[in-house]
């Protein structure tokens, strides 16, 4: 997990909680949860979220992530978690997910291939694609092994590298060089 996606997840505990924690508290969360998988970890504190009425602490972090990481989520959980994705990120951006399921299945079917999509070609695609991704997640969770997903790229980040950037390069940096004038003198 990045350090960056860490911060927004805990902050938005801190706001939900209305509770403020110190440098050092946060680096104790950070090392440990950092071996949670991104989305795996969000999944976890919107959970804590909606069910602990206290902070929650490392360790309750950690089980509610095991838990929800031992239920795969259902068909109409993935389509929901790919809409938000597509409201979310569109096309240009690269997509982050709620769980690894839905992750796995955009790879495999391709992240500008879904944005592409009408709404019932969609639907069954991710029909098609579901039960095999789930068992092999389902079985890759009871195993203890790894369920492998890349890291998917957005239109933006792809043309990026094809022209050389290899950091980020800010989208509104680039819009705002455009000349609208008319003219490019």
């Amino acid at each position: 997990m990045q350090r960056h996606e860490y911060a927004e997840m805990i902050g938005v505990l801190l706001a939900a909680y209305g509770k403020q924690i110190d440098e050092n508290t946060v680096n104790v969360y950070f090392e440990y949860l950092k071996d949670i998988p991104t989305g795996t970890l969000k999944n976890a504190v919107n959970t804590a979220i909606r069910t602990e009425e206290f902070f929650p602490s490392v360790a309750t972090l950690r089980r509610i992530a095991v838990e929800n990481q031992n239920n795969v989520p259902t068909e109409a959980e993935v389509m929901a978690d790919l809409r938000q994705a597509i409201k979310e990120y569109g096309i240009y951006e690269s997509p982050k997910f709620l769980n690894d399921v839905t992750h796995a299945i955009a790879e495999e079917v391709g992240w500008n291939a879904i944005c592409n999509m009408d709404e019932i070609r969609m639907q069954e695609t991710i029909h098609f694609r579901y039960k095999p991704v789930a068992n092999q997640y389902k079985h890759a969770k009871i195993d203890g092994s790894e369920f492998p997903t890349t890291r998917l790229q957005g239109l933006h980040e792809m043309n990026n590298k094809r022209i050389g950037h290899t950091g980020a390069v800010p989208i509104k940096a680039s819009i705002n060089k455009i000349d609208t004038r008319g003219d490019n003198e």
